[in-house]
């Protein structure tokens, strides 16, 4: 229990009371990251140097009083007009918890959205549309892959990103516990770069089953049997080439099944054994 005398309502909110504490805390707080709690500056403010205190028990500025009370950050008062200061740590991971639940909805519905998007028009004469740049094909790759039921079946080649090469696709990592299968092809240019074999290797750890092609043709994603993606890498450019159910579809569709059936298992490296399998030559098959 805090056996100190309550403070003063002019010794509250005055930094000279604890010089020691209060400029350390402001100067490593700023009080607009106190917005996110829903609070004014004037509140951001008092709040800041109520905590800075280092007691429990404040007596916290009347205009702002009402308003610090609201967000969580002060408890119960008593008759003295002291008030009890909330630990700011539940509080946050309740506002956190609140926005996650928002955010998933909002994803929810850009998943909803996105399949209605991609369908094709009443007519059937939109068999493919065209994608213009890096964010739009991604948007619609992760979309796409999202509404997935079965399998997702993809030719990978580079050039790859720098920037997200190495990387596994945080879709892939999501949608693989789920019991969603992914098969993928890989061109030699994966097997020959040691931050692509990483990333492969967290894959097939998590359950994708890879093979390697000596030439994969181009980049393809297959979304069961209802949409293909072609990505087209030139220099800094990417373009995507999305495919409708059609004849076109299905040949893509065939191709990837060609391929995978000639391919033997690769053996790409994962995260506890090291790499030993090299590509398969051209003409060998799994049979």
């Amino acid at each position: 229990m805090d056996t100190a005398a309550p403070a003063t309502p002019e010794s509250s909110m005055s930094p000279s009371t604890s010089p020691s504490q209060s400029p350390a805390v402001a100067s490593t707080m700023d009080a607009h990251q106190l917005h996110r709690l829903g609070l004014s500056g004037e509140a951001a403010e008092a709040y800041l140097t109520l905590l800075a205190q280092g007691s429990r028990r404040v007596i916290p500025p009347e205009p702002v009083r009402a308003e610090l009370a609201a967000a969580g950050l002060l408890g119960e008062s008593g008759d003295d007009g002291v008030w009890l200061l909330n630990d700011p740590r539940q509080v946050l991971r309740a506002v956190a918890r609140r926005h996650r639940r928002q955010a998933e909805a909002v994803l929810h519905l850009e998943h909803q959205l996105g399949s209605l998007w991609d369908r094709p028009t009443e007519s059937g004469t939109e068999i493919v549309e065209v994608l213009h740049g890096r964010s739009a094909v991604t948007q619609v790759a992760d979309s796409s892959q999202l509404a997935v039921r079965h399998e997702v079946r993809s030719l990978d080649r580079g050039p790859y990103s720098p920037s997200t090469a190495g990387e596994m696709c945080p879709i892939q990592r999501q949608m693989l516990p789920r019991g969603i299968r992914y098969r993928t092809v890989y061109g030699e240019d994966a097997a020959a770069a040691p931050d692509i074999r990483r990333a492969i290797g967290e894959s097939v750890d998590l359950g994708e089953e890879a093979r390697v092609h000596a030439a994969v043709p181009m980049r393809l994603r297959l979304m069961d049997d209802d949409l293909g993606l072609i990505v087209l890498n030139e220099e800094e450019r990417v373009t995507g080439v999305v495919v409708h159910p059609s004849p076109l579809l299905d040949a893509l569709i065939g191709l990837f099944d060609s391929i995978w059936r000639r391919r033997c298992p690769s053996g790409w490296p994962t995260t506890s054994r090291i790499w030993t399998t090299s590509t398969v030559r051209p003409g060998s098959c799994c049979g």
